[in-house]
């Protein structure tokens, strides 16, 4: 009996504590990456605001504002929609999404990008049906303050729903009382201090279990294991809050990118999430086997 030795209840109550530990710090893990990907990820976003869901949205709602502009002021909508294409609002999806983003820089510019209407003006300007029901003296300031400028208003609307005026009186007072670009740098090393803690607790329950490395494994997979259910539960308690539906409230449009969001983060969290369970079991799988054969000598032995 003595060439099976197996761990004393010291090294078993210490494992017990050590998954615990790996358990929490594979979820602040899968957390605090996913928290620096949304603050930091310049693409992420850039793909949902350019996404063909929420341009469509985006141009139904510019559209309906062109509408209502080329009726009470007599003329072709067609004039200005023309300039208002899904490759140019792509791109001025793409300024915004820069310059918001850009808010949690060193030097961040507070102003927001505005639509270019020089094109729209000049050629509503020139539009027949305009100039028609337009007294010569009032078009340039009709189409400049009336239209051109409400149709700029409306595309930074569509594009950022969040008034672009709060935000650059709200952002210099954050700036004042926080160090915003010190606080990314912490949080782009979180994950990698949680990560590289998650790998030194299961080399120390390696260490601790070194008289059977079989029940190592089981501690460690059944962290990773919990970790996994744990990602998931947090999944789950984000989705019965409805934060789409709670946001669609203030605006549809900001609602369905942060539904889109949500849907990004949970694909990454979930594939993390599935990287675990299933490593996690296999190391489970690994100590049932080892168990067996443990089985076996000891009935060879007695």
């Amino acid at each position: 009996m003595r060439s099976i030795r197996l761990p004393g209840k010291l090294a078993h109550t210490l494992s017990v504590i050590l998954t615990f530990l790996l358990t929490l710090t594979l979820l602040l893990t899968c957390l605090t990456w996913q928290m620096h990907r949304v603050a930091t990820n310049n693409a992420l976003h850039e793909g949902i605001a350019t996404d063909n869901r929420i341009l469509a949205l985006q141009m139904e709602r510019i559209q309906a504002r062109v509408e209502e502009l080329a009726q009470e002021h007599h003329f072709h909508k067609e004039t200005a929609m023309q300039f208002i294409t899904t490759d140019a609002l792509a791109d001025y999806n793409r300024e915004v999404t820069a310059w918001w983003m850009g808010l949690l820089s060193e030097e961040p510019e507070m102003e927001a990008p505005e639509w270019d209407v020089s094109e729209i003006e000049a050629a509503v300007r020139e539009d027949a049906l305009f100039q028609e029901n337009t007294p010569a003296n009032m078009r340039r300031s009709t189409v400049r303050d009336l239209v051109a400028y409400e149709i700029g208003l409306a595309a930074r609307k569509a594009v950022l729903p969040v008034r672009s005026d709060i935000l650059a009186i709200i952002m210099p007072k954050v700036l004042e009382k926080v160090d915003v670009p010190t606080l990314m740098n912490y949080l782009a090393l979180a994950p990698k201090l949680c990560g590289g803690a998650s790998i030194a607790l299961a080399l120390l329950l390696l260490l601790v279990m070194i008289r059977r490395v079989s029940k190592a494994a089981l501690y460690i997979g059944a962290g990773m294991g919990a970790a996994a259910l744990c990602i998931a539960g947090v999944g789950c308690v984000v989705y019965l809050l409805g934060i789409p539906g709670m946001i669609a409230e203030i605006s549809t449009l900001l609602a369905a990118q942060v539904s889109l969001l949500t849907k990004q983060v949970a694909l990454q969290a979930g594939l993390f999430a599935a990287v675990c369970l299933v490593v996690g079991l296999a190391l489970i799988g690994l100590h049932q086997l080892d168990m067996r054969r443990l089985c076996r000598r000891r009935k060879v032995v007695a």
